[in-house]
């Protein structure tokens, strides 16, 4: 299957293989396991693209959150995962760590981020980080707060990305 066009709009419909050509050239093709293996141009590889496979958006909370599962690799393969917490509200007191777990083919492992001051409204920290995560084990997310007087809160964020 291939068309050129200048602008596509697809409603409804589902694309197994084939391929967009813009003027002369394929610039997205989709092999029949539904892998891109060329886009804007460029010969892709592994999966094609990164997927978005598991993300958290976390506002005001007060308190440490324990260990939780965000996404179980259906295979095993290599994962990018970003993390980005910020103080919402500030207190009189307390930190704030974020922490990423997974197994690889080896070992569990972990990171865990710099620390964020809770009683300065803005502290932000921010990590991506690259994971081989196996299907043995979910990728989780935690985080640890410290200290916490005044009622500071703080916002998570987490996402994680299929790369092969």
């Amino acid at each position: 299957m291939g068309f050129a066009t200048d602008s596509l709009t697809v409603t409804g419909a589902l694309v197994s293989q084939g391929s967009l050509t813009t003027g002369s050239a394929s610039t997205w093709v989709i092999n029949s396991s539904g892998v891109s293996t060329k886009y804007a141009g460029d010969t892709t590889a592994g999966n094609g693209l990164a997927s978005v496979v598991g993300n958290v958006a976390l506002a005001a909370q007060t308190a440490t959150i324990s260990a939780t599962s965000i996404f179980t690799p259906p295979a095993n393969g290599t994962y990018r995962l970003s993390v980005y917490a910020v103080t919402s509200t500030a207190g009189t007191g307390g930190t704030c760590t974020a922490t990423l777990s997974w197994t690889d083919d080896i070992h569990a492992q972990t990171f865990t981020t710099s620390t964020i001051d809770l009683t300065t409204g803005g502290s932000f920290v921010q990590n991506t980080i690259y994971a081989r995560a196996v299907t043995t084990a979910a990728i989780k997310y935690a985080t640890t707060v410290a200290g916490a007087t005044g009622s500071p809160q703080y916002a998570l964020f987490v996402n994680v990305e299929r790369l092969s």
